[in-house]
């Protein structure tokens, strides 16, 4: 079957729906008069439960082939038939309007099945009658759609049947990237979960593939070579729902970029720039590199020697144009050379710091103050900062060491901090690490520190862009995150979230400096575009980064802090599904006093969760938020109150209150129109308005707000 091309968005859209069918069954029996007698009124009958299937999904194996544009899916479908006698089903594989489908062919134990296609009127009148019989709000999102549809016959008793459903279908590049969409939706005739689902997915291109994402599931990403990539997940116990997408960036000459955006009619949108440098690097940019490392009594045993382990690995990864040095500190200050050394003489400072000994206080003001007077300010100089304790010895006020930092600590210069343990000073190492375009990382008691230093040079020890500044042109952007920027490094991708006023294409421009000095690159044609609402995890992908920001300026600013900014927090953290140290998602019996915000402590294990969640949450990546209760580490849960549930259905979080699933942009007591669950207003609303489908999908019993009108379906 082959019909016009793929439009933008690109894919198939595939569901499965089961429907099975039992050969040769008796006639039902005739209904009974009711046993109450003439007249008496009779209560209408409570909706039952479909009863369980006997032939289920147990397994599916997703295959796709993406060369350039063209992608080829291979779905491998596998039924159990738990009944004594042969069953047959049919298939249904709803497409989305404006797809196009080639090469489709279906498979079961070696035979070639013909499929069909239904028109929308039909797909739709199919999908409303199986979401009325088997109440499964879910389907919905499918209606109105075209439909692909198959019959499986035999599934044998007690035994099996395999399905290979194969596509050949084309993308198409959107704002300098391609991306790849196939929903995994599964009907109500489904189990739950199913034994197992794997998803492979290789992706070559001849001018190489520069980055690869998927904003809906946790990939494991090999890189063959720089022309290929491959993707993988292979879940137990899966539960196959929502939809798996995948998004390219292919490779060329200079630095590269891709925007996605989403944007609901008449609300300012939201943005995703994607930016990762060309997989043929430059030289890499010679750098002086400055080891601070702690020696304080408190680093005995394990951490210490953790900590040698870790100077080596740098050491001994030094660049052939890199200088360095090494400072020990505990009360006192020792410095390895007086000045900078070469990378070729690192073997003696390896033996130096194999030597070192942990005892004494914790100095921390003068040993940053002598590694900033290290400092060649001609050259890009990196400086790591090991720590696993307060200041103990000298300046021990945390803000006099921040500005004394501050005013000392030159531009070329990047402070990334490590903090070991839950004893450190949080706020005093991520103000050191946020006011010198670095870093923090905390490095649990049961975390290795070797390893977490090794992964940080890796990743940092080739920048390939440094001061980086993004001009948007004409498009009116605000809220963009992360702040500041950070620099660009060789073999890895840099997110920038946001949110935009106007639409329309533009210009945006990348300056920084490389090895050559100031350099900028120029995007034309990129659409900031007017309606959009595919990419439904950019607005809670945007939340979480600001979100992230602010806890940040929370714990820095301590006391000061404005009570606006945990206001702020507290309604990004509703609105959006996100658990916050000032988010938890209760329901309050009547007369229980709201929260008042807790003073959040600096040090301690609940401080280093405290600086690591907003850490996580300001480098947030595109993830789905499935349903889940509130998290460790939100506020507690107090007498008189119930810890809910959260979910997500599209670009909206519901909280689950008394057996309904409420839009987080419901106000409570406001008025609603009461829909009643598959009534014939219920099914023209989502004929007229395919979108509320996918909201009406979180639950039988749900209330949204749609257009400033919230609608609530009740039973």
């Amino acid at each position: 079957m082959r019909t016009r091309l793929i439009a933008i968005f690109a894919v198939i859209t595939m569901a499965i729906v089961i429907v099975v069918s039992f050969p040769n069954d008796p006639p039902a029996k005739a209904q009974q008069p009711p046993p109450n007698g003439p007249g008496v009124p009779v209560a209408p009958p409570r909706p039952t439960p479909p009863p369980p299937l006997p032939v289920l999904l147990d397994r599916m194996d997703v295959n796709v082939a993406i060369s350039g544009v063209v992608a080829q899916t291979t779905v491998d479908l596998t039924f159990k038939n738990s009944s004594d006698r042969a069953q047959e089903a049919i298939i249904l594989f709803p497409v989305p309007a404006g797809a196009a489908v080639s090469d489709f062919t279906m498979t079961v134990d070696g035979q070639t099945l013909e499929g069909e296609i239904l028109g929308s009127d039909e797909a739709a009148r199919i999908y409303t009658s199986i979401v009325q019989r088997q109440r499964d709000p879910a389907l919905l999102e499918y209606a109105g759609q075209n439909v692909l549809r198959a019959r499986v016959f035999p599934v044998p008793p007690r035994g099996e049947s395999r399905l290979t459903l194969r596509l050949t279908h084309l993308l198409t590049p959107e704002n300098g990237a391609v991306r790849y969409r196939l929903p995994l939706g599964i009907g109500e005739h489904a189990p739950a979960t199913i034994s197992r689902l794997t998803i492979n997915a290789h992706v070559t291109s001849p001018d190489g593939v520069r980055s690869l994402f998927s904003s809906t599931h946790s990939l494991r990403i090999t890189r063959e070579s720089d022309t290929a990539v491959t993707a993988s997940l292979d879940q137990t116990a899966a539960a196959p729902r929502g939809v798996f997408e995948l998004a390219a960036l292919y490779a060329g000459d200079t630095l590269g970029a891709g925007l996605i955006t989403y944007r609901a009619a008449g609300e300012d949108g939201f943005f995703m720039l994607w930016l990762a440098p060309p997989l043929r690097q430059e030289a890499r940019v010679e750098n002086d590199v400055i080891l601070i490392l702690d020696i304080s009594g408190s680093m005995a045993g394990v951490k210490i020697r953790q900590a040698k382990a870790a100077l080596r690995y740098v050491l001994s990864s030094l660049g052939a144009g890199d200088r360095y040095n090494v400072i020990a500190f505990s009360s006192d200050v020792d410095t390895y050379a007086t000045g900078l050394r070469p990378a070729t003489a690192a073997e003696e400072a390896i033996r130096w710091v194999d030597a070192l000994d942990a005892s004494g206080g914790t100095n921390i003001n003068d040993a940053l103050r002598a590694g900033i007077d290290l400092i060649d300010p001609t050259r890009l100089t990196t400086v790591l900062f090991l720590t696993d304790g307060e200041p103990t010895v000298g300046e021990t006020n945390a803000a006099r060491i921040l500005e004394n930092v501050r005013t000392r600590m030159p531009d070329n210069a990047r402070l990334f901090v490590f903090g070991v343990g839950n004893d450190v000073n949080t706020l005093l190492l991520d103000g050191l690490a946020v006011q010198n375009h670095g870093d923090v990382s905390y490095v649990l008691p049961t975390e290795n520190v070797e390893e977490a230093v090794s992964a940080l040079y890796g990743r940092m020890s080739s920048p390939q862009l440094t001061n980086v500044r993004i001009d948007y042109g004409g498009a009116s952007v605000h809220d963009v995150y992360p702040q500041p920027l950070p620099d660009l490094f060789g073999g890895q991708t840099l997110f920038v979230t946001g949110r935009y006023r106007s639409a329309g294409p533009t210009t945006i421009t990348v300056s920084g400096v490389t090895r050559h000095g100031p350099q900028s690159y120029t995007f034309p044609d990129l659409d900031f575009v007017a309606a959009d609402r595919r990419a439904s995890y950019l607005p809670r992908t945007w939340a979480s980064r600001k979100i992230g920001y602010l806890l940040r300026e929370i714990r820095l600013r301590g006391s000061a802090a404005p009570r606006e900014l945990v206001d702020e927090v507290r309604a990004l953290g509703l609105k959006y599904g996100i658990v916050t140290p000032y988010t938890s998602f209760l329901v309050q019996e009547p007369g229980t006093p709201s929260a008042t915000p807790m003073p959040r402590p600096v040090s301690g294990a609940p401080a280093v969760q405290d600086a690591s969640q907003s850490g996580a949450l300001a480098a947030a990546t595109p993830a789905p938020l499935r349903t889940a209760t509130a998290a460790p580490g939100a506020a507690p849960v107090r007498p008189g109150e119930e810890r809910l549930e959260i979910t997500t259905a599209g670009d909206k979080t519901f909280v689950r209150r008394g057996g309904v699933w409420v839009d987080t942009e419901y106000i409570d007591g406001s008025e609603t129109v009461k829909v009643v669950f598959l009534s014939e207003e219920y099914i023209k609303l989502i004929t007229d308005n395919p979108e509320l489908a996918i909201y009406f999908a979180a639950g039988t019993r749900v209330i949204v707000v749609w257009n400033g009108i919230a609608y609530e379906v009740t039973e």
